[in-house]
């Protein structure tokens, strides 16, 4: 935080301090890490429980899908914007609005790959693959600022 009584030097030394930097970057990669978690738990078991054990493909789909999904909750909540509270009230509150913004990460990706694919003429995997970033970027920003936003406390005077 930069002061109102410093100098220019001083006020640019504090913005650019080396701890601020790494608490800026230090949240984006532990969320990248925690989604390449959720994502690896996600496609190992569709793979394993479609591919090798000849399960039908939706509903392994969305075991699968699920899964990831509660790991990355997991890591998000407690890892990655470390919220402490371990109230129940609070872990179902942030568990429901985590659900609602994957369903519809699900379906704004679902709506680009169409786009892209069938109207752009964007190949299929390539698509798919701007589509989850978009996705991607997305549910971060709403993750750190609306369901995991830490709560602002105010002074005792």
């Amino acid at each position: 935080m930069v002061r109102s009584g410093m100098n220019t030097n001083e006020k640019k030394k504090e913005r650019f301090s080396g701890a601020q930097w790494k608490k800026r970057l230090w949240t984006p990669l532990k969320y990248i890490v925690s989604s390449l978690t959720g994502t690896a738990l996600d496609y190992s078991l569709f793979y394993s429980l479609y591919t090798l054990a000849a399960l039908p493909r939706t509903p392994v789909f969305v075991g699968a899908r699920l899964c990831g999904a509660v790991v990355n909750f997991l890591l998000n909540r407690f890892v990655v914007f470390k919220k402490k509270d371990r109230l129940w009230k609070s872990l179902l509150w942030d568990a429901t609005q985590y659900a609602l913004l994957s369903l519809c990460t699900a379906g704004g990706a679902l709506l680009i790959l169409n786009a892209l694919a069938d109207r752009m003429g964007v190949p299929t995997m390539l698509a798919k693959v701007m589509a989850d970033m978009t996705m991607f970027a997305l549910g971060y920003v709403v993750q750190r600022f609306v369901i995991f936003r830490k709560k602002k406390t105010t002074p005792v005077s």
